[in-house]
């Protein structure tokens, strides 16, 4: 006859259940923004990857290149499989990282923003261009602030989080970390150094600025990750991850004539967009190996 579990661990586990009292809740307006979110990364992924060469008259600004439109469309479109994990997350150590991720993008987008004032449609091109580039404005300067409030408050609550039951191995572990490092390198180079940061293709400094929030946001997602060393709450990346890699190699075959074909850029920038498609999908199958084990 099995043994009655013991006192310590009955309370382990309880912390651990996503519904327990001891885990510190997701807010139920957190879990409302990450489903604007998705609404927003839909509407602008749709417009950038699949009317890629309209963006005068279907997205806030003109976007001469359409290799960068459509690469920023597959960053836009990547975000979705995250965002759909985590909105469902009701325990916040396993959304904590998304949240930071939507703060440093919205919150560097803004500032690209307000440095590229005159290359937005608010008052020149068509009605659609007008509204896109209106839209625009009211999300970059909105959700910043209210994306930095709801983290505050969710600081705030009572409640721990939950005991790490999948540890991250340690190579993953440091594979993050290095990533986060290489992420923050370049991120903070494309956002101060615009035009003079290595980068496989040109860039305009709104377009380099734009690209640098994307950055950036990865290497908070990627730090948190790390740091955390917790399997599930490393999960919900992969699948974004792995969407974001095969949308670029798309984007790289239907307009790769803009990639630098004299030097390393081409193929490093398609090995890198390749290792993410297997890192993701390599991720996202172990992690539904190890709820299966958990269930």
């Amino acid at each position: 006859m099995p043994s009655a579990p013991s006192a310590s661990a009955a309370s382990r586990d309880l912390r651990d259940r996503p519904g327990s009292a001891g885990s510190r809740r997701t807010l139920p307006a957190l879990r409302l923004l990450f489903t604007i979110a998705i609404v927003l990364a839909a509407t602008a992924g749709i417009s950038l990857y699949f009317l890629t060469e309209a963006t005068d008259r279907a997205f806030a600004w003109t976007i001469a290149s359409p290799l960068t439109a459509a690469f920023l469309g597959a960053l836009y479109l990547g975000d979705i499989p995250l965002l759909l994990a985590v909105r469902r997350e009701g325990v916040w150590a396993y959304a904590r990282a998304a949240a930071w991720g939507v703060l440093v993008f919205t919150g560097i987008s803004l500032v690209a923003t307000l440095l590229h004032l005159d290359k937005f449609h608010l008052f020149q091109g068509p009605a659609t261009a007008r509204l896109a580039a209106w839209f625009w404005m009211a999300v970059y300067v909105s959700l910043p602030l209210l994306s930095a409030w709801l983290i505050r408050r969710q600081g705030r609550l009572p409640g721990t989080d939950p005991a790490v039951a999948s540890p991250l191995p340690g190579w993953r572990r440091g594979l993050l970390g290095a990533l986060a490092a290489a992420a923050l390198v370049l991120g903070l180079g494309l956002l101060i150094l615009p035009g003079q940061t290595p980068w496989p293709w040109v860039l305009t400094p709104l377009t380099s600025r734009a690209i640098s929030a994307r950055v950036l946001a990865f290497a908070a997602v990627a730090f948190l990750g790390a740091r955390s060393g917790d399997a599930r709450a490393e999960a919900a990346g992969q699948g974004s991850l792995a969407l974001r890699g095969a949308l670029a190699l798309v984007a790289v075959w239907r307009y790769g004539q803009e990639l630098d074909g004299g030097g390393l850029g081409r193929p490093l920038f398609i090995a890198l967009c390749a290792l993410a498609v297997v890192l993701g999908a390599a991720g996202y199958l172990q992690a539904g190996r190890d709820k299966g084990h958990r269930a």
